[in-house]
């Protein structure tokens, strides 16, 4: 293998190791949203009682 093609298949794979990053960023977002959208509703809950 060339040092030409070692460099392509490394940064295909840094490439693939960013995008599964972003991924996973991404999902640590909506992770976060949704466990302040659980934490507000048992706030009320506790607040309100169940309706």
């Amino acid at each position: 293998m060339s040092t030409h093609e070692r460099s392509n298949r490394l940064r295909i794979s840094f490439n693939l190791f960013r995008k599964g990053c972003s991924l996973l960023k991404n999902e640590m977002i909506i992770t976060t949203a949704e466990k302040n959208k659980i934490r507000s509703l048992y706030y009320q809950l506790q607040i309100n009682g169940p309706d």
